[in-house]
């Protein structure tokens, strides 16, 4: 199983209107809202092509139920990281000339869910493939998560791909994950 852990999930709505007027009301006919995250594409791509992934992830609030209800409903395994924080929400609108979007950067998660994290990681590690980890990080995360994730991934024989930026990556890469993408 190749473990995809999405440290700053979302839950991406996407508005599909004729053209984009800055400042005016627009009416919205084409709306679709998902799971989503970088990690959730990667996990997605990786279930098409019969892999076998896990999904971890903190999700918190009405949005986090929308969340796990979606990845249920694509038939995503995964396994939940609860929280108090709101999963964060991610807004595009969609016209003929491309893509405007709005991420929300998320909120700082406790210490106990960074914890929770760890120990589920730390209990997947032992029958995973692969340790994926991508995308934001909500603010306040602790810098040396994702380093302290790839040692133990290490410790376990477990090949870590990451596609992160800022800090964490920096100290990510001081733990020598097998593959980057920043």
């Amino acid at each position: 199983m190749i473990l995809c852990l999405v440290p700053n999930p979302a839950w991406d709505v996407t508005y599909r209107i004729p053209d984009l007027h800055p400042g005016e009301v627009h009416r919205v006919d084409d709306a679709s809202a998902r799971a989503g995250g970088k990690t959730v594409n990667v996990a997605s791509v990786l279930a098409i092509q019969g892999h076998e992934v896990l999904i971890l992830a903190p999700v918190g609030g009405a949005s986090g139920t929308a969340f796990t209800t979606d990845l249920n409903d694509r038939g995503l395994p995964w396994a939940p990281i609860p929280s108090p924080v709101p999963t964060r929400q991610s807004i595009a609108v969609v016209d003929r000339s491309g893509a405007t979007v709005f991420n929300e950067q998320g909120w700082p998660q406790p210490d106990e869910v960074w914890a929770a994290c760890r120990t589920t990681v730390d209990a997947a590690l032992p029958s995973a493939r692969a340790l994926v980890v991508s995308g934001s990080l909500p603010p306040g995360s602790p810098v040396t998560l994702v380093a302290d994730l790839v040692a133990a991934a290490h410790a376990a024989g477990v090949p870590t791909i990451l596609d992160i930026r800022g800090p964490e990556l920096r100290a990510a890469l001081a733990a020598h994950p097998t593959l980057v993408k920043p």
